[in-house]
């Protein structure tokens, strides 16, 4: 395919797909990126909010930040850097003993987390608010059916090449694994419900004692913002973004937003008040949101390279390949898109 390039189609602008897009971009290749969110990211989101009169504050609800441990990916993290829209920090941990670890060395977006993908897809050909609601082979051609959120008409489109960059549960709505000899690994892949709650509560001095993250004996993580880079809050506001226990998600996933709410703001309260040994009914709160990941992450990860199938035009990339996090989608979507570009 050297000398006639396939026009490909990725589904999905998460870490994975924008990785893979880039490769196959700087090769040559036509990429078109396709994402049902407003913004490129996935779980690399951010979520602006005001403080009723008090400034304003960023909430990091998906990927707190991200763990390096390839020397790889640190190469290509440190381009992130040099950048400017990425610094490394080392966060304190308090863990479920209650002793405090200083983590190893983690990457942040500048000004948010959703500063990586939004740099990421820069120069890329992204269509944003649209879904792939079908997909099916004609001949040679993938043939994708776009629903344009705000627009009545889906609108059909071919490509030579399709790549699904999705939690497995997303992608078997599309395409049968079972039919497709190369992707056959994702029948079996499940993802976790997290709900994540957004808090910013005024505690004046007394929040200077907080670590940046607290792995509560609950299941409960609660990851803190004030100490990292390039973060800004009014004086004496503290923003916090809690992860709810896995095993509590699951059973609530399907609990209305009116009804979850109130129970995960007293789990919340609950652990900042045992934390700072104060009474919940004294943490002024100023914002508060909740939001539900109802496929957060991969629950058993594939130990598949890459997952392409030639014959048929079609590859997998995605934080199941390789691990559950950032780094695992972005690693495999880059080496799904060497592998296409070398055919």
């Amino acid at each position: 395919m050297q000398n006639n390039r396939p026009s490909i189609a990725v589904i999905g602008a998460g870490m994975g797909g924008l990785s893979c897009a880039r490769s196959l971009h700087a090769t040559g290749f036509s990429v078109s990126i396709f994402d049902r969110g407003r913004k490129p990211g996935g779980r690399m989101a951010t979520r602006d909010s005001d403080l009723n009169g008090e400034g304003s504050v960023t909430y990091d609800h998906g990927a707190p930040f991200i763990d390096v441990r390839s020397e790889s990916f640190r190469a290509q993290t440190e381009q992130w850097v040099q950048s400017g829209f990425a610094a490394w920090w080392r966060p304190v941990i308090e863990q479920e003993d209650g002793q405090s670890v200083e983590h190893g060395s983690v990457i942040v977006g500048l000004p948010s987390m959703a500063a990586i993908p939004e740099q990421l897809s820069d120069g890329l050909d992204l269509t944003s608010s649209c879904g792939v609601i079908g997909l099916e082979g004609h001949g040679d051609d993938w043939m994708l059916t776009l629903e344009h959120y705000g627009h009545d008409a889906p609108e059909t489109r071919p490509f030579d090449l399709v790549v699904l960059a999705m939690p497995g549960t997303q992608a078997r709505r599309l395409i049968d694994p079972e039919a497709i000899s190369g992707l056959a690994v994702l029948k079996g892949l499940q993802s976790t419900t997290n709900w994540a709650y957004m808090m910013s509560v005024c505690l004046g001095a007394a929040g200077s004692q907080l670590p940046d993250s607290i792995e509560s004996a609950s299941g409960d993580v609660l990851h803190f913002a004030h100490r990292k880079p390039g973060r800004s809050l009014p004086e004496g506001v503290f923003s916090v973004v809690m992860h709810a226990d896995q095993e509590w998600s699951l059973r609530e996933r399907e609990t209305p937003r009116d009804v979850i709410a109130p129970l995960l703001r007293t789990r919340l309260l609950h652990h900042l008040a045992q934390r700072l040994e104060i009474s919940a009914d004294s943490i002024e709160v100023l914002d508060e949101h909740a939001h539900r990941w109802g496929l957060a992450r991969t629950i058993e990860s594939l130990d598949e390279d890459v997952v392409f199938d030639a014959a048929m035009g079609i590859g997998y990339c995605g934080d199941a390949i390789g691990g559950h996090d950032a780094e695992s989608a972005f690693m495999s979507g880059l080496r799904l898109g060497e592998q296409i570009a070398a055919m």
